[in-house]
């Protein structure tokens, strides 16, 4: 399922990654077996590395890394730009310090 809903098909464009995830969790317990949904989150992730998204301090940042069972929380690189300097970092959101930031958007190329 998860497959056939981020392919593009003739009839519509592939949903993103974390789309998909939602529709399957949207099913969790009706369409889909909770002990299938629970494995197949541990492995696969919302947002795949090199994926551009929008965190909630309203940065921009780039996933670098991913952690099985965190997908939600991976270590990325945040740009930002000012009028005169691009600032650049890495932040592992799955630290204490971090957990108040979060993914808000995915940036669709």
């Amino acid at each position: 399922m998860y497959d056939a809903l981020i392919s593009d098909r003739p009839y519509r464009k592939g949903l993103l990654p974390s789309e998909a995830i939602e529709y399957i969790l949207a099913g969790n317990d009706t369409l889909f077996d909770p002990k299938v949904v629970k494995k197949f989150l541990r492995k696969v992730t919302p947002f795949p590395s090199g994926t551009i998204v929008k965190l909630s301090n309203n940065s921009l940042a780039i996933v670098v890394e991913n952690f099985e069972g965190q997908g939600n929380r991976p270590l990325v690189k945040v740009f930002n730009v000012n009028k005169e300097t691009i600032n650049l970092y890495i932040l592992d959101l799955r630290k204490h310090e971090n957990l108040s930031i979060t993914i808000t958007g995915v940036k669709k190329g």
